[in-house]
């Protein structure tokens, strides 16, 4: 279930259009950069666009993208500047979704705007950069990190394969527009630093244990 939790009045209420769905767990989900939707992942491959209630006239409203029918969508990230989405799912598909594009019914096919192989198994984290919205960065379960140029998907503009472990946790230096920071998982644990622009690792940090998440 998906519980929306209003701090003013300190209630909570369910999404009652995920409940019971066979399929329609919840793999993973984000606020949108409005706060006026948030993007939910399910097992069945499916982006659910669900508005809190406020933006479309007080009601609840779903909207629905199929990703990867069967492959659940591991990851959501929607921190870009022109309401693009980008999902990764469980065969290592990434996918770049415009939400402005969808309407308020149905399935909506046609607001995919690009997929791609990313990863050869699973993806696990994936960010768009806070400085250049023509990057986004993914780690996958086949112990590597991507730098992608969306404008030219045929290959990674880098891809670091240091790592000992699935790379889940990532984030873009606020402050510095070429680092990249991303950690590996239990048989990795360690974080790096990356400078994109000379495909260096700058410097790793031994966490000791795995790496799940990364904020700056």
């Amino acid at each position: 279930l998906l519980y929306f939790y209003d701090v003013k009045t300190r209630t909570s209420r369910p999404w009652d259009g995920l409940k019971g769905k066979i399929g329609e767990e919840i793999s993973s989900f984000q606020f949108s950069r409005s706060q006026e939707c948030v993007l939910v992942g399910t097992f069945a491959g499916n982006l659910k666009i669900l508005s809190t209630g406020q933006h479309f006239g007080g009601t609840n409203t779903e909207r629905i993208v199929r990703i990867q029918p069967g492959f659940r969508v591991t990851c959501v990230d929607n921190a870009h500047p022109e309401a693009l989405v980008a999902t990764g799912t469980k065969n290592g598909i990434a996918t770049l979704v415009s939400t402005a594009s969808a309407s308020a019914t149905g399935q909506q096919r046609h607001s995919i705007l690009a997929q791609w192989k990313a990863h050869d198994f699973e993806i696990c984290g994936i960010k768009w950069s806070k400085h250049h919205s023509h990057l986004l960065a993914t780690g996958g379960n086949d112990n590597s990190l991507a730098v992608w140029d969306i404008r030219s998907l045929n290959a990674p503009v880098h891809r670091l394969t240091d790592f000992q472990g699935a790379v889940k946790a990532i984030d873009w230096c606020p402050w510095n527009a070429d680092i990249l920071a991303a950690g590996g998982g239990s048989f990795d644990r360690k974080i790096r630093m990356f400078n994109h622009q000379n495909a260096r690792v700058e410097s790793v940090v031994d966490t000791g244990a795995q790496v799940s998440a990364l904020h700056f």
